[in-house]
Parts: C-alpha cells; structure tokens; sequence
C-alpha cells in the first residue's frame, strides 16, 4: 500500500483540510438557507463525503505521524478489513 504524498506532509495535510472546511461551511450555509421544497440529495451527500474525507485525512494523518512505515501499513490493513470488510493477505 503506497502512502499519498500528503499523508506525512503536514503543510500540504493542513491546506487540504482548510479547503475542505471551506467547502463544507458554504454547504452548511445553503442546506441552512435552501427554500424547503425539496430535498437536495446531491448537496446533501457532497456535504457528507466532504466531512467524511476530513476525518480520513484527519485519522491518517495521526496514524502516519505516530508509526513507521510497516506499522502504518498494518492499521491502515485493519481499517480496511475493519470499516471495509476488505481482507488483504
């Protein structure tokens, strides 16, 4: 498993999650203001996977920081069979 180049790389891990607290404040502001005569699926799960991607970033980034490269490639493994059900030998 290859680490991103932005995993281990705190200024360019914290500009993304800058970028995408941005995006998912504009969200919040429109699903706020939207007019209810409809559901906006679309913006709602934009919304959902922004915030998603931000824990990601976030947990990687704290899994990274703290291990070596085989004990980082050994949880990230355990999140994938964990979360994903994906089992890799």
């Amino acid at each position: 498993m290859k680490r991103s180049k932005a995993i281990g790389n705190p200024e360019l891990e914290e500009r993304m999650v800058k970028a995408l607290i941005k995006q998912k404040t504009k969200y919040e502001k429109y699903l706020k203001t939207r007019k209810p005569k409809g559901l906006d699926h679309k913006a709602e799960h934009a919304y959902t996977h922004i915030i998603k991607t931000i824990i990601e970033i976030s947990r990687k980034s704290a899994i990274a920081e703290e291990t070596d490269p085989e004990e980082f490639k050994k949880k990230a493994e355990e999140i994938l069979e964990s979360e994903f059900g994906i089992k890799r030998n």
